[in-house]
């Protein structure tokens, strides 16, 4: 009974340090996944050199592989897919990975605008975009210049307090839709 009993003990510390040893760089390296609630100017502390960033980008690292090269404080999940957003000596940016993982692409927002989400609680359904603009003159309206007919017709609008402000138009440039949420 003792030799049993011996054995088995062993047999358990045996296991305890194999498993106690297996905790690799990746495990000790979890990923925040931020909840819809969250807010990413509360969580992201640490700037990153932009180089550093965009060297990263330009290997199109994987999720998992670009928080080993770069800190990842910020990870949302949107409609099954992934961002993160990452501030740099030049402005903030935003990395797009797919349900695996998978680096997509790159936005580079640059310094947020001062405008905040409640500079657009008066913008309504049927504003021009020229109303937009005076609200958010910093906002991407690149919709606006693209000869690519079937371009979606969209402005984005980053606030300095966490927003992400898409704006739907018409083909008259007149709001349709507007999404407020955060980055």
């Amino acid at each position: 009974m003792k030799r049993r009993f011996k054995i088995v003990f062993i047999f358990c510390v045996i296991l305890c340090l194999i498993s106690g040893c297996r905790t690799s760089k990746e495990d000790a390296q979890t990923l925040h996944f931020a909840d819809e609630k969250e807010d990413c100017m509360d969580i992201v502390k640490q700037s990153v050199s932009h180089e550093i960033l965009m060297n990263a980008v330009d290997e199109k690292l994987s999720l998992k592989d670009m928080s080993k090269k770069i800190p990842l404080e910020f990870i949302r999940e949107i409609d099954n897919n992934y961002r993160s957003i990452v501030k740099t000596e030049q402005g903030w940016v935003l990395l797009f990975f797919d349900s695996d993982g998978t680096f997509l692409r790159i936005q580079e927002l640059g310094a947020l605008n001062s405008t905040s989400k409640d500079d657009f609680l008066e913008v309504t359904v049927g504003m021009s975009v020229y109303d937009i603009q005076e609200i958010d003159p910093k906002g991407n309206y690149n919709f606006m210049y693209a000869s690519w007919s079937e371009y979606p017709r969209m402005s984005f609008h980053y606030t300095s307090d966490g927003y992400e402000i898409i704006i739907s138009y018409n083909s008259r440039y007149n709001v349709i839709n507007i999404y407020t949420g955060l980055i």
